[in-house]
């Protein structure tokens, strides 16, 4: 198979085009992801571009299916148009989440700025004072005081799996100022990771339910920034993706 590494502020993800039916598998998928007897990659992104519409295939570190991923839609929306030629104008990807869309604001094949339609979340605060926020897929986001550093999110992000049974991406969150939130991210699947697409679109959204943010919010995420903005009540993700390598069939490294 043809392999194309990306990222975005640190979460990576290995993109596998394919013109015909589905071949990706959960084994395949965890192998490739290993970051010790695999390639590495926080989730792997199989694009099935045989229809008008091309479709993403997601699957977490450990091999399970994943609904949608804002980090990863923007670096296959980078992908599909510098290698593929897709756009250049604002375009549909489907999702298991369904129709979300791309849009490239700026950057070449190495390194672009771009900006996904994330669907209207929607969530409630529970009684215990946590929100829970679906963004096409769940997350649990808490509300902070101390300084994010002091958490020990691997720990706690394990301990908030059992009360769901599919699993969750939780969220911890201290509010900086209007518009400006702070967040570390325990992803299903994964594991702590650097940034979060949809982990930082439900912590904006779960941060105006709380009435401290407005319509746009920077969320800085340990690997960097991304803008969300909810137009409508529909989000919107922005922010940085990057080539890292592309590999042959033969597992040769072309280019990084």
């Amino acid at each position: 198979m043809h392999l194309f590494k990306y990222e975005a502020l640190g979460n990576d993800f290995l993109i596998v085009p394919n013109p015909g039916a589905p071949t990706m598998g959960p084994e395949v998928a965890a192998t490739l992801a290993d970051r010790r007897r695999g390639i590495g990659a926080d989730g792997v992104i199989e694009v099935l571009t045989g229809d008008a519409i091309p479709e993403m295939r997601l699957f977490n570190r450990d091999g399970t299916v994943a609904e949608m991923s804002g980090n990863g839609l923007r670096c296959l929306g980078h992908f599909l148009v510098t290698q593929l030629g897709y756009g250049p104008d604002e375009f549909p990807v489907m999702t298991a989440a369904g129709e979300r869309r791309y849009r490239m604001l700026g950057g070449d094949a190495e390194e672009a700025q771009g900006s996904t339609s994330m669907g209207t979340p929607e969530g409630k605060f529970a009684p215990e004072g946590f929100a829970v926020v679906s963004v096409g897929n769940p997350h649990e986001i808490h509300f902070v005081e101390e300084e994010l550093s002091v958490l020990d999110v691997p720990t706690l992000g394990l301990l908030r799996q059992h009360l769901y049974p599919a699993g969750t991406n939780v969220e911890w969150v201290r509010v900086v100022s209007p518009g400006r939130i702070e967040m570390r991210v325990f992803e299903r699947g994964v594991g702590e990771t650097l940034a979060c697409g949809t982990g930082s679109v439900a912590a904006g959204y779960a941060a105006h339910l709380r009435g401290v943010v407005g319509d746009e919010v920077t969320v800085v995420n340990p690997g960097g920034e991304l803008a969300v903005s909810f137009d409508s009540g529909v989000a919107w993700l922005g922010g940085s993706s990057a080539l890292v390598a592309e590999m042959d069939p033969a597992r040769r490294l072309i280019s990084a």
